[in-house]
Formats: C-alpha cells, structure tokens, sequence
C-alpha cells in the first residue's frame, strides 16, 4: 500500500469516527415538548373563548378544528420525548393560523353585530322622538316599517350565516340601512317643512277667504242700504204722486133727452138714473143705466141723450185721465 492509499484511507477513518460522533452526540430533534404546550395552551385559551361564542359561522369553523385540536393535545398532554419536532411544529402552525382566522371571522362577526345594534338603536331613538310626526307622514312611517323589517331580516340571516361570503353581502345591505335611517331626520325635517308651508297657505287662503267674504258682506251691506234708499225714495215718490191733486170731471154740456108727448099727456114720467165713462178728452166712452123710469121709451131717450154729453175731463195735477159721472134726468108728467 502506497502511502498516497493509507492517507486517503486514514481520513476515510476520520471521518466515519467524526460522523458517527456527530450522530451520536449530536442534539436530538426529540427535544423537549414543554415550550409548544406552553405556547398550545395560551391558544387553547383563545379556542375555548371561540367555543362559547353563539356565531354560527365561528362555530362551523371550530368544527373543522376540531380533530386537529384534539391531535395536537394528545401530542402535547403526552410529552412523549420521541416525538418528532418537525411534524408537530407544522401541524401546529397550521392550527394556529387556522384558529387565528376563526378569530378573524369571530371579530368582524362581532363588529357586524355592534353595527345591527347601533341601526336599532338608531331607529329606536328616532321613532320614540319623533312618534307623533311620524303618524302624520305616510312616506316617512312606511319607510321606517320597511327598515325595521329589512334589518330583523339580516339579523335573521347573519345568525345563520356559514360563510364569509354571506357576511359580506349582509354587512353591506346594512350599511345601506344604515345609510337609510340617518336620512329620516332630514326627511322629516323637509316634511315638516312642507306641513308648514300647507298648513301656511291653507291658512292664507282662509284669511283671504274670510276678507273676501267680509267684503261681499260689506258690498251686501251697501247694496242693501242702496236699495233701502231707492226704495224710500220710490216710496216717497209714491206718495207725493198720490197726493197730486185730482180735480173731478165737469159737465160742459148736458143733452136733454126727448120726452114725447103721448106720454108726458098720459102722465108717464120718471126719475132715470145713468153712470157714463169719460174718456181723458171729454167726450162719453160708454153708457150704463141705473136707474130706471119704468118706460123702455123714457129710458132709451136718457140713455141716448147722456152718450151726447160732453165734459171737462178729470185730471191727477196736469195731466186728464179718464174718469166717471152719475147723470140724472127727470121726466116730468103734465
């Protein structure tokens, strides 16, 4: 054997010695499982604070870590020095990181459910202050049902919720309520407004009413006391045209009737007694016997001879009206 040989064969030696040392007292993988237990348990704290939480998404969660949380303890409750480091400090990253997302979930969970209290809050608040206006505007009053409605219907939703996905969805048609019932101030406010400027206006024309209204009466009034005059004056005027003077009508003329002499010889006579018509010239409009003498003969010479009167007309002042005369004739027997 050269001696190049029994030096490479030499350090071959070596280094089978310095491996074997190295393997032999070398540090173990297998070391203590203390410091995870600890650092296992301060999560198992966080674990146990998820479980008693009522969130139906947390507790789907938690369901799948459960075989997991209960591999990892039995490792550790074990404290087996056997144990291999590198798989359980996987494992355990993994539950971890797991259980830290479940601890996402439960906080913005949490947060969604301080955003359902501060909505109800909120609607609780605006309808005991504003209870009465709200009656008077069906707008405003179908608008706060339809919200109260809308956020018992997410509330429904989010405690049944399994998903991310559905918390996102609920969490922004709240925001959107949300954004709803801080309008209602500012709605009412504007309602009111309007109220004020009806009842404003109904009110003007009220006023307007009534003023038009004392006016006509006013007019009524003046009307009346117009006619009242006119009616006095008429009145008046009545009166003085009824107090004109009459003057009666005259005979002018009086035409004697014939009396014939078989009959004044034979001692046929009488009294006749005529009313004539007088028209406004003077002159006989008609006859009308009164009286009679007993004689057809008598009676008709009277009545011819009162149609050939002839009179002064009456008069009312000025003015000659028509008008009427009693004639009598006398026929005297021999």
């Amino acid at each position: 054997m050269s001696g190049s040989q029994k030096l490479i064969l030499y350090v071959e030696i070596v280094l089978i010695i310095v491996g074997l040392g190295v393997f032999l007292f070398a540090p173990s993988k297998k070391a203590d499982l203390k410091p995870y237990y600890d650092e296992f348990i301060e999560y198992e704290d966080l674990y146990n604070l998820l479980s008693g939480l009522n969130y139906k998404i947390v507790t789907n969660d938690l369901q799948n870590l459960i075989p997991m949380h209960e591999e990892i303890k039995k490792i550790l409750d074990t404290n087996d020095p056997k144990t291999e480091i590198e798989p359980l400090i996987k494992k355990t990253n993994e539950y971890k990181r797991l259980l830290d997302n479940v601890n996402n979930h439960s906080k913005i969970y949490k947060a969604l459910m301080n955003k359902f209290a501060e909505a109800m809050e909120k609607l609780k608040t605006f309808s005991e202050e504003n209870g009465n206006s709200i009656k008077k505007f069906e707008e405003i009053r179908l608008k706060v049902s339809t919200s109260e409605t809308m956020i018992s219907s997410l509330w429904a939703n989010a405690k049944k919720a399994v998903s991310m996905d559905e918390l996102s969805s609920i969490q922004s048609k709240l925001t959107k309520q949300l954004g709803i019932i801080d309008s209602f101030p500012l709605l009412l406010s504007r309602e009111n407004d309007k109220l004020k400027y009806k009842e404003a206006a109904k009110k003007q024309a009220i006023q307007m009413k009534n003023t038009l209204k004392k006016k006509q009466a006013n007019t009524r009034k003046k009307e009346e006391k117009i006619a009242k005059k006119k009616a006095e004056e008429k009145r008046i005027a009545e009166e003085k045209e009824q107090e004109v003077t009459y003057f009666p009508p005259k005979l002018l003329k009086k035409a004697e009737p014939d009396y014939p002499d078989r009959w004044r010889t034979r001692g046929v006579g009488g009294k006749v007694k005529i009313k004539v018509s007088i028209a406004a010239n003077g002159h006989v409009k008609s006859v009308k016997l009164l009286r009679s003498t007993g004689n057809d003969t008598l009676d008709k010479n009277a009545y011819n001879a009162a149609k050939e009167c002839l009179f002064i007309p009456a008069k009312e002042g000025d003015k000659t009206v028509e008008s009427e005369y009693i004639l009598q004739y006398e026929f005297i027997a021999d």
